[in-house]
């Protein structure tokens, strides 16, 4: 064997020898990247799921102040309308007694039977 030939074998060998190391490496890498993503993934997962279920929750509050608002509301529109139309029925009672006498008998005896 010469010199050239040691030196190629060597050179040869090592890089054999790095190569195998590599993909051993490559494939430790890849292990240990999918383990900490499958983790990565799980824990986002869950801090994805306690922001919903608190965004959820916020909006449920907001949804029945809404709704207890519109209520309070409503209850106030009806208590105005109910005054409005009392006292519209007392100016009416007040300024036209005879229509409503005249009117009376009829409503009672719609088809004039005495």
């Amino acid at each position: 064997m010469n010199v050239w030939e040691a030196i190629f074998a060597a050179v040869l060998s090592n890089a054999a020898v790095l190569a195998v190391l590599g993909l051993l490496a490559k494939a430790l890498l890849d292990k240990l990247i999918a383990r900490d993503s499958k983790r990565f993934e799980i824990e986002l997962a869950g801090k994805a799921n306690e922001a919903i279920e608190k965004i959820k929750s916020e909006l449920q509050v907001q949804a029945s102040q809404t709704v207890e608002k519109f209520k309070s509301d409503l209850q106030l529109q009806a208590m105005e309308h109910q005054v409005r139309f009392s006292r519209l029925q007392k100016a009416t009672r007040k300024r036209f007694p005879k229509a409503i006498g005249a009117i009376a008998p009829v409503i009672a005896n719609p088809e004039g039977r005495t």
